[in-house]
């Protein structure tokens, strides 16, 4: 998959969208541009967005589970353990398994 591609039009798409878009759309769109630059290692911008994205809906479940696999990524555990607990509790069962794995 190439994620470079993925990020150009998806900023695209952000800049189009804050215009007309709801909170929700913008949100998952900026989940997107979040995972996006964490695929490309590029690890502060996404968590920006993907921070950006909780701001705009406090139910993203996605964007809780990805900015918790970036911080497990960069060594930051323990904030790592809440944002993956709170996806978990909005119902992502991918946070729950990672959680799982951190325990044992």
């Amino acid at each position: 998959m190439d994620w470079n591609s993925i990020e150009r039009e998806v900023d695209t798409a952000i800049k189009n969208s804050r215009m007309d878009a709801s909170p929700l759309d913008h949100s998952y769109l900026l989940t997107i541009k979040g995972m996006a630059s964490g695929k490309g290692k590029k690890y502060d911008e996404a968590l920006d967005r993907l921070s950006e994205a909780i701001k705009y809906d406090k139910q993203n479940s996605l964007a809780f589970l990805e900015r918790g696999r970036i911080l497990l990524a960069t060594g930051k555990n323990n904030k790592a353990i809440t944002d993956l607990k709170r996806a978990s509790s909005l119902g992502h069962k991918e946070a729950e398994e990672l959680l799982n794995g951190i325990n044992n």
